[in-house]
C-alpha cells in the first residue's frame, strides 16, 4: 500500500516549466516536417517569382513611358519650330516654303512631316501622296480652334496604326492658314524599348548564367570576392519566365549576343598574343564608354 502511494505522488507532482517546453520540442521533432518546408518552399518561390515579374512589368511599363513622352516632346518642338519659321513668309508664298522644307527634312524615314490647310486637308507630305485627304484624329481640329501646338497618341483612323502626333498652327496676321504636323508610328517606340531591355536586362542574364557554367564556379569558395557576386546575382532566375522573356526579344538580344561576342574576342586575341597595347587600350576604351554612359 505504502508503495502505491508514492507512485501516486510521483504521479502528482507539478511538471517543471523546462521540462514542459522540452517535451513539446521533443513532440515537435517527431512530426512530419515534409509537407511543412514543401509548402514553405512554394510559397517563398510563388511569392519571388510574383515580385520579379512585378518588377520587370513595371521597368517595360516605366521604359515605355519615358520614350513616349520624350517622342512627344520632340515632335511637339519640331512642328512648333516649323510653324514659327513659315510665319515669316506671306500667305503666298508658305506653301512654295513648306515644300522645300518638307523636302529637306532629314529624319523623313521616321517622321513623317504633313502640312495642311487650314481645313485640316493634306496639301503635301513627306511619306507619301496623300494631298486632299483629311486627317480624323483631334490633334489637327484642335490647332486650327485653339492656335496652338496640340498633340496626339492613339489609333490612326485610316490605318489602325497606333501613332504619336503633334500639330502646330501656322498663324498669318492672326488667322490660321496651315497646319504643321509631325507624326510617327509607336511600333518605333516599341522596338526601341525592346533593344534597351535586350541590352540593359536580358542580355545580363545570359552573361551571369554563362559565367557560372565554369567549373571554376564550384572551386571559388573562399577565395572570391565582390566581382563574383556581382557577375553572378541574376544567375538565379527563373528559367521559365526568362526563356518566355528572351524569346518575345529574340532579334534585338541576339544582336546584342553578337556584338558582345565579338568584343570578348577582341580581348582573347590580345592575350593569346601577349599584346600589352592592345589590352591596355580595349580596357582604355571600355572604362571611358563606362563613363560616358554612367
Amino acid at each position: 500500500m505504502e508503495q502505491e502511494n508514492r507512485g501516486k505522488r510521483r504521479k502528482s507532482r507539478p511538471v517543471k516549466p523546462e521540462q514542459a517546453a522540452e517535451e513539446r520540442q521533443q513532440a515537435a521533432d517527431k512530426r512530419p516536417r515534409g509537407k511543412l518546408r514543401w509548402r514553405w518552399l512554394l510559397n517563398t518561390l510563388g511569392a519571388t517569382l510574383v515580385v520579379v515579374a512585378v518588377a520587370v512589368t513595371a521597368f517595360s511599363l516605366a521604359m515605355y513611358s519615358y520614350y513616349t513622352s520624350t517622342i512627344l516632346a520632340t515632335l511637339e518642338s519640331k512642328a512648333q519650330t516649323a510653324a514659327g519659321m513659315f510665319r515669316n513668309y506671306t500667305e503666298t508664298t508658305y506653301l512654295y516654303n513648306a515644300r522645300q522644307f518638307v523636302n529637306q527634312f532629314e529624319e523623313k524615314n521616321y517622321i513623317e512631316v504633313q502640312i495642311l490647310n487650314a481645313s485640316g486637308r493634306v496639301q503635301i507630305s513627306s511619306m507619301m501622296d496623300i494631298s486632299g485627304a483629311g486627317v480624323e484624329t483631334s490633334d489637327v481640329s484642335s490647332a486650327i480652334a485653339e492656335k496652338r501646338v496640340v498633340p496626339y497618341t492613339g489609333p490612326d483612323p485610316s490605318t489602325g496604326d497606333h501613332i504619336i502626333a503633334a500639330s502646330a498652327p501656322v498663324v498669318y496676321n492672326g488667322t490660321v492658314v496651315g497646319v504643321v504636323r509631325m507624326v510617327t508610328s509607336l511600333r518605333q517606340v516599341e522596338e526601341q524599348m525592346f533593344r534597351i531591355i535586350a541590352f540593359t536586362s536580358q542580355l545580363a542574364h545570359i552573361v551571369s548564367s554563362a559565367y557560372v557554367k565554369s567549373p571554376e564556379a564550384q572551386r571559388r569558395r573562399g577565395f572570391s570576392a565582390g566581382s563574383f557576386r556581382d557577375m553572378t546575382r541574376v544567375a538565379r532566375l527563373d528559367e521559365d519566365m526568362w526563356t518566355e522573356l528572351f524569346l518575345a526579344d529574340a532579334d534585338f538580344l541576339t544582336q546584342e549576343l553578337g556584338i558582345l561576342i565579338r568584343h570578348l574576342e577582341e580581348y582573347r586575341e590580345a592575350l593569346e598574343a601577349g599584346d600589352a597595347l592592345r589590352l591596355h587600350n580595349l580596357l582604355k576604351e571600355g572604362r571611358e564608354c563606362k563613363a560616358s554612359a554612367g
